[in-house]
């Protein structure tokens, strides 16, 4: 996608995420619980963690969230 934009000549910025750690690490990315800081006992955010995450975004254009689903064959 930022190739893409590249050659466009738009000046998007992604951030790229995906739900599972080796699903981010094939695109690139992170995963989207850690750059949401989502917790296992999502536990409520602190101001500080709030501010850390909205500085994070503040750059970005659009957040992409890299997920296939594989669903049993119906044969």
């Amino acid at each position: 996608m930022e190739e893409l934009c590249a050659v466009l000549g738009l000046s998007h910025t992604f951030l790229l995420t995906a739900p599972t750690g080796i699903a981010a690490s094939n695109i690139g990315g992170a995963t989207i619980h850690s750059v949401l800081n989502l917790t296992k006992n999502y536990d409520t955010l602190s101001n500080e963690g709030k501010a850390k995450i909205a500085h994070r975004l503040r750059a970005v254009s659009y957040l992409v969230i890299w997920a296939i689903l594989a669903f049993p064959s119906l044969e």
